[in-house]
């Protein structure tokens, strides 16, 4: 609920943005960038249209969640689909101060966090972060472990990465943490080059080019990889071949 708080009143969407022009992006979102990846074993075919009635005005971003008899997850949660704001820029400007971006971006790095993903970081178990966020499908393998997807709505895009076998270790710690939509403090997965990355953060401490076959085989695009050191960890970042940024990661 969108509550006044001078008056305890009930805000209606349309009194806080243009219900149509709302209404109109979210149904061609979901039709362009949510139905063609969503799992093919969950019941896709009631998202659209989506529904304005249950919205979520979170820090990140607008959650819309669906009536379970519309859409559930394979928990038997209702389903839900979070847009980040600066995938709403077009409609809903922001405001945005990042002055200080690097020295915030390496500060969070070092503690095994990725930037703009709080929900899940470095120190937690495999076993514990699936049981918290749930699990959407079996993981699939990456080259150098396991990558898992997760329920959260607001963790659309994010992967979890662990060595192989850990779901049978209860101990074992997550490996990595990577994010295909993201705003880390002013760099958006799929808005950023890499020249303004480059410019924010400074060089890299590395760089390689990633082909098909190796791009394929970390499930990331073709492009390249730049790491920066933070701490006990590093941050990846990944571009495609347009060198516009595709994800963003921290690893042990």
């Amino acid at each position: 609920m969108l509550i006044d708080l001078t008056d305890g009143s009930e805000v209606p969407l349309e009194a806080l943005f243009d219900a149509e022009a709302l209404s109109a992006f979210f149904d061609l979102y979901v039709e362009e960038k949510v139905l063609p990846y969503i799992n093919t074993y969950l019941d896709a075919s009631e998202l659209l249209p989506v529904p304005l009635d249950n919205v979520y005005l979170g820090p990140d971003g607008m959650t819309i969640h669906y009536p379970a008899d519309r859409f559930s997850f394979f928990s038997g949660n209702s389903g839900a689909v979070e847009i980040k704001y600066y995938e709403l820029a077009d409609i809903i400007p922001l405001e945005e101060d990042y002055s200080d971006a690097a020295q915030q971006i390496f500060a969070l790095a070092g503690k095994g966090v990725l930037p703009g993903v709080q929900e899940v970081w470095m120190d937690m178990t495999l076993s514990g972060a699936l049981a918290t966020l749930g699990e959407i499908t079996d993981p699939d393998y990456i080259a150098d472990g396991e990558i898992y997807e997760v329920e959260r709505p607001a963790l659309r895009g994010v992967h979890l990465i662990a060595p192989r076998d850990a779901q049978a270790d209860e101990s074992a710690l997550l490996s990595g943490i990577r994010s295909q939509r993201v705003n880390i403090y002013g760099l958006k997965t799929g808005v950023t080059g890499r020249d303004a990355c480059i410019q924010v953060l400074g060089a890299p401490q590395s760089s390689i080019s990633l082909d098909a076959a190796t791009a394929e085989s970390y499930r990331v695009a073709e492009g390249k990889m730049d790491t920066y050191a933070a701490g006990d960890y590093a941050l990846n970042l990944y571009y495609d071949m347009n060198d516009v940024l595709f994800a963003a990661e921290i690893r042990r």
